[in-house]
């Protein structure tokens, strides 16, 4: 686990290397991702993860893109400045919920062990950008949505990646990041989203998780050891941008 930094100030002090250590370990504690696990996912020698790791050496950008793919993140994200990383909702559990679910729910079915201890059994998705009264705006549910994610993996150019997220009383809400891949000859519309064509385009989604009780955040500490299921998720695109 990394040492946590106290104030905005002290990480701006921090080396480049040990940004970028202090966000990769932060982004692997919340993915339940090892050293080894992630020089596996990456491709990277041991050494190499090591050294990055105990902010050994400055990686090259290279390095940096294909940890950030293997973490399911951008290379902005763990290069940033202003420890993005560590001021989500601010309840660690619940971060950890948002990076470890989203990074999970694209893995494919094999997946789904890991993940569904967080959801209801009688969860499903929801497309919010679709009429109340259509019959298509109720999704699938997690197995089913976990499979089709995986059968339009092609159609990504990586794995979606949280930007932010905050907690609104019953709902804790996560902007998404999705990039789709240019001239793809799979669907256009990706379950998370609803895609008008197949042009490249980074796409931002808001994923409102709807769970089963009122988080009241008065002191983040209180809530360290409760748990919460998510009922449905209700996704909507905010902005797409033509690449």
């Amino acid at each position: 686990m990394p040492k946590k930094v106290g104030v905005l100030r002290e990480f701006k002090d921090l080396s480049p290397s040990e940004k970028f250590a202090t966000n990769m370990k932060i982004r692997m504690d919340r993915l339940g991702i090892n050293q080894s696990k992630l020089s596996e996912l990456s491709g990277l020698p041991r050494s190499t993860i090591a050294r990055c790791y105990h902010a050994d050496k400055v990686p090259g950008l290279d390095t940096v893109g294909v940890i950030a793919e293997a973490l399911g993140t951008n290379i902005s994200y763990l290069l940033n400045d202003n420890n993005q990383l560590l001021q989500m909702t601010g309840v660690p559990y619940i971060d950890k919920a948002i990076e470890y679910v989203t990074f999970h729910i694209f893995k494919g079915p094999e997946a789904l062990p890991k993940i569904q201890h967080y959801f209801d059994t009688d969860y499903h998705l929801v497309y919010a950008d679709r009429s109340i009264s259509d019959p298509t705006r109720k999704g699938p549910n997690l197995l089913e949505e976990m499979e089709l994610n995986y059968q339009q993996r092609k159609s990504r150019k990586a794995l979606p990646y949280v930007r932010s997220a905050s907690i609104m009383g019953m709902f804790i809400c996560v902007h998404i990041n999705v990039t789709t891949v240019q001239n793809t000859n799979m669907a256009t519309e990706l379950p998370t989203a609803v895609i008008k064509d197949i042009q490249t385009r980074t796409v931002t989604i808001m994923d409102a998780w709807r769970i089963n009780r009122k988080l009241e955040i008065e002191t983040p500490k209180q809530l360290m050891n409760e748990e919460f299921k998510i009922n449905k998720r209700y996704i909507k695109v905010l902005y797409q941008s033509q690449e």
